[in-house]
């Protein structure tokens, strides 16, 4: 049953792609990523997801303004695909993104496949609103104050809930590195609309380096901590086509 799931949404996938980038500009790029991960741990919320290492890949299909993605996580431990806790995942998301009057703006609709996979009860729907501004402070560096806000629908297993969350990334050359740079984000996420077992305000800091190799090969390393967990590390390599 898992297995039919998981190639009903790949069908699924195939099928938004024309509807897609119908109503989106002219062009598109593929972004294809990899990625080994130390554990998942979900920042927003503080919690960790899993504990054993994974393999992450991503397919992003951008044209215009819009970009549909497909996310999925395979969690390096034993037993069955899909039923052995949370480290299996597919996420399918849709996402827009403009410029206004020197503002980013986006907004995005995303379908989570949580495990088990097989059910479909854990599985829910996340919205989210974004604006953020980008500010060039010289010599490369530059910082891009940005607030999201974010709406988790559970099917139903989890609750549904609403959250908040403020970033502040700082980017720079790293010195001596061609093409290297390194991005610093202190953010932070409260949840509106906080339950049992879940906390109101989570610290989630991100470093990351980022080597461009080339303008389609990118190599980056992040390291992905919460003032409620351990830290996750992870390394990728990107291409676009």
């Amino acid at each position: 049953m898992t297995g039919r799931r998981v190639v009903g949404l790949m069908v699924a996938v195939a099928a938004l792609f024309p509807a897609t980038f119908a109503v989106a500009g002219d062009g598109y790029d593929v972004t294809v990523t990899g990625k080994v991960t130390s554990r998942y741990i979900l920042q927003d919320l503080g919690i960790v997801a899993s504990e054993n290492p994974g393999l992450v890949t991503d397919v992003a299909i951008t044209k215009g303004p819009l970009t549909l993605d497909w996310w999925q996580r395979y969690d390096l431990s034993g037993g069955a695909y899909g039923n052995r806790g949370y480290g299996d995942e597919h996420d399918i998301t849709l996402t827009g993104d403009w410029q206004v009057g020197g503002f980013s703006l986006e907004a995005s609709a995303a379908y989570y496949v949580l495990a088990p996979l097989d059910k479909g009860d854990t599985d829910g729907f996340q919205l989210y609103a974004d604006v953020g501004r980008t500010f060039d402070l010289g010599g490369g560096i530059s910082v891009a104050p940005a607030i999201r806000a974010i709406e988790f629908i559970a099917v139903k297993t989890f609750p549904t809930f609403t959250l908040l969350r403020g970033r502040l990334p700082i980017s720079a050359p790293v010195p001596l590195l061609k093409n290297v740079t390194a991005i610093l984000d202190p953010g932070v996420t409260g949840n509106l609309t906080p339950q049992v077992g879940q906390h109101d305000i989570v610290w989630r800091p991100t470093g990351s380096i980022v080597w461009k190799v080339s303008e389609a090969l990118n190599v980056q390393f992040d390291a992905k901590a919460t003032d409620r967990t351990n830290p996750e590390f992870d390394l990728g390599i990107s291409y676009r086509f």
